[in-house]
């Protein structure tokens, strides 16, 4: 039986002693962001390959069971043991070498049952797992063995990452224009301390509610931190896990390239006037490992977005979007054994986590083939390459995706 104690003097600390900020925030108090040059991103690059930022790699084909097809996958979520994969309709657990081991849960309206899995996260130290599906605005939770364990209610929100004991931060994207907070903490008593508030109301007229939804995610973690951005807010907040202290860490300053609160598509409700300016305003999205930050970014054209990608080095302080041999805007080259490029999904410290399906792999190898690649002196994992290669002409195209994971050091 879980106890969900929503502590008084957690509510008194955020009330009374933490250190606020707003979007597009003019808060002075605290000195240590960092504050970034998105124009300097747009017009610096650099050729970067996998050998110049890790220094190892590992390959997990997810092996491909009867009706268990990851369709467009979505979350990957990796213990010591374990692999946990959603492709937004479904919750499958691998072996950390692959192995299928169960689905986990269902879909329906049952109280044990899912819809969507808009969010998923992993409590190591509980071996429990959370599926927050926002249609039935119900948080279920299972244990690393597929068992069912309890539901509970949460308010309506795009997204969350799990926290700590029972709590969860909640995403609220600004859709209506009456929400009153874009952060807040929540509980399964549906208890709530606000964290970063909506600044930009105004009174909804058109008929129904529109906005711009993408891969971006809000959320990432690094050195037990958790890290959190709203798609049209210019600050990255930092919380601490323990004292769930929070404030900003970087500041992304778009300059020019910012768009204004009055023309966002949910504010002006129309596609047709929102389509004349779409493509003069970026959202960025940032992720963050020892010695980077990475920044994918694109305009708000979400028929045409043009994904970007891009890193600042936290050491040396330089910025640059990344381009291939050809200057072509790229992700980064994987010298260590080819493959289509590399960018990570997911990063956990020091791993660089990305995936790749084998009819991507198939046509790589073919077009090499065809250009009389010469792998010996080209990559650095020749061995690996082979594998890859292998594994590549051994699955059909319909199977499951390969897990690639670069370590850092």
């Amino acid at each position: 039986m879980h106890r969900y104690v929503f502590y008084y003097i957690v509510l008194f600390s955020f009330l009374f002693g933490c250190k606020n900020s707003e979007n597009k925030e003019d808060d002075t108090s605290i000195e240590q962001y960092l504050t970034i040059n998105f124009s300097k991103l747009l017009n610096s690059d650099s050729l970067i390959k996998l050998s110049d930022i890790a220094v190892d790699i590992e390959m997990i084909k997810l092996e491909t069971a009867d009706d268990i097809f990851i369709d467009r996958l979505r979350d990957i979520e990796i213990t010591d043991d374990y692999l946990f994969i959603s492709d937004f309709k479904n919750l499958y657990q691998f072996s950390r070498s692959g192995e299928f081991i169960r689905k986990i849960g269902n879909r329906g309206r049952g109280p044990r049952e899912y819809t969507y899995i808009v969010s998923l996260n992993i409590n190591e130290d509980t071996k429990e797992i959370y599926i927050y599906c926002d249609i039935s605005k119900k948080l279920l939770v299972y244990n690393f063995e597929g068992r069912f364990s309890h539901f509970f209610k949460l308010p309506a929100m795009a997204d969350i990452e799990y926290v700590k004991d029972s709590l969860f931060l909640a995403y609220s994207k600004v859709i209506e224009g009456t929400e009153e907070h874009i952060f807040y903490l929540t509980n399964p008593d549906s208890d709530t301390i606000p964290l970063v508030k909506n600044n930009f109301k105004w009174e909804h007229k058109a008929k129904f509610y529109i906005g711009v939804f993408g891969k971006l995610t809000p959320f990432y973690e690094f050195n037990r931190y958790i890290f959190f951005k709203d798609v049209y807010n210019d600050t990255v907040y930092r919380m601490n896990r323990d004292s769930l202290i929070y404030e900003p860490a970087y500041i992304i300053d778009l300059g020019k390239y910012d768009m204004p609160d009055e023309k966002r598509l949910s504010y002006v409700a129309d596609a047709s006037q929102f389509k004349k300016y779409w493509d003069d305003y970026y959202q960025i999205s940032i992720k963050e490992t020892y010695k980077y930050l990475w920044f994918q970014y694109c305009t708000y054209n979400y028929n045409n977005p043009q994904v970007q990608y891009g890193l600042y080095n936290k050491r040396a302080g330089n910025i640059f979007t990344l381009i291939d041999e050809d200057n072509n805007k790229s992700q980064i080259i994987n010298d260590f054994t080819g493959g289509p490029k590399f960018w990570p999904v997911q990063t956990e410290d020091n791993m660089l986590i990305d995936f790749i399906y084998p009819y991507e792999l198939k046509a790589y190898f073919n077009e090499k083939v065809n250009n009389k690649d010469i792998e010996s002196n080209k990559y650095k994992y020749p061995l690996k390459r082979k594998k890859l290669k292998e594994i590549a002409f051994q699955s059909s195209e319909s199977d499951n995706p390969i897990i690639i994971i670069a370590f850092q050091n």
